[in-house]
């Protein structure tokens, strides 16, 4: 069943980033005071929201918690601006219709540019060697966009918590177009035509990594006779770190590596990489659309930290790109973090 959105969902779905959350501690003024004595009894934190948007300011009501001060501050907004909202929920043809439009955007002109994680995979692809340059791993778009990955649990709900489904069906909408390439025995889209080179000039003076770095990661084999051991990755400029993750896990190149969700908050870049299927196999799922998990033991240890499952020797790691930047972003990720 389909859960019902939150006030702040449903502000977002409108607003976007143009909503702006501010919260306050409350004093309780309730004037109790400890028996006998002249000393006022602090009560329990409070909190109060205020909610500005384009259209109009509102204050919530005092609630026990920060979260809860937000939502009622989101629903005060809706009530005075009557906001609706639609929710997404396609027909099988709609929703592979939907998908199929907006890999189309993500590989415009329009999107390469735009200030958006994924996109920095964009840019960085634009960088890789001989042929793979400009292929972007499926792997990539399947994690990294959420509007893809709802139209996916649209279409079956167990793409949820299952990577290779997720692929399976980021491909089969890319035939659905006319913009993009879907090589087979790859894992990875390109686009069709070159980006014109005045978007390409601009792109590329905002390197996605300045200079080269080294930086710590934890290899996890999926044996448990096998212990956790830091290593250190090196990544040199105009080289895309997830071709170097998979040479790490003796893959050939980026389309052959999963990602799985953030670790830890949702704002996290730790995240589980490991090996994907192999192709035949994944050119089954994609047929029979059931949850076919890849070859090699099951990782128990890189399973129970990412919740969900991990096949195969995997690496533990802190990588990505800033909502607010075109700046590759990086945490060394050490044994102690590991543990904790």
């Amino acid at each position: 069943k389909r859960q019902s959105l939150t006030p702040k969902a449903i502000i977002h779905q409108k607003y976007g980033g143009k909503a702006c959350y501010k919260v306050e501690e409350v004093l309780d003024s309730s004037g109790n005071m400890c028996p006998g004595l002249a000393i006022p009894d602090k009560g329990p934190c409070l909190y109060r929201c205020t909610l500005n948007l384009p259209d109009v300011t509102v204050v919530s009501d005092t609630c026990k918690k920060k979260k809860d001060a937000e939502q009622s501050a989101a629903q005060k907004a809706i009530d005075k601006l009557g906001v609706h909202f639609k929710e997404y929920n396609p027909t099988s043809k709609e929703a592979w219709e939907d998908m199929a439009g907006r890999l189309t955007f993500l590989f415009s002109n329009e999107f390469l540019s735009s200030p958006h994680p994924l996109s920095g995979h964009f840019r960085a692809a634009l960088s890789r060697d001989s042929h793979f340059n400009g292929f972007i791993p499926v792997s990539v778009i399947a994690i990294y966009d959420a509007k893809i990955g709802n139209i996916c649990k649209c279409i079956n709900p167990a793409a949820a918590s299952n990577s290779a489904l997720l692929m399976s069906f980021v491909r089969r909408a890319a035939k659905l177009t006319d913009s993009i390439v879907v090589p087979d025995g790859q894992l990875s889209l390109k686009r069709r035509d070159p980006y014109p080179s005045e978007v390409l000039s601009s792109v590329r003076n905002e390197s996605h990594l300045s200079g080269s770095i080294s930086t710590e990661v934890i290899c996890i084999p999926s044996s448990l006779e096998k212990i956790a051991v830091s290593s250190c990755l090196s990544i040199t400029e105009n080289t895309y770190y997830l071709d170097v993750i998979a040479r790490e896990l003796g893959a050939v190149e980026a389309s052959d590596v999963l990602i799985s969700r953030p670790i830890g908050k949702a704002s996290s870049d730790m995240r589980i990489y490991s090996s994907a299927p192999n192709r035949n196999l994944m050119e089954q799922l994609s047929q029979m659309e059931e949850d076919i998990t890849s070859s090699g033991p099951l990782n128990l240890r890189a399973s129970y930290l990412a919740s969900q499952h991990i096949y195969g020797d995997a690496i533990l790691a802190s990588f990505g790109y800033s909502w607010n930047s075109s700046c590759f972003v990086h945490q060394p990720t050490s044994l102690k973090s590991y543990y904790r």
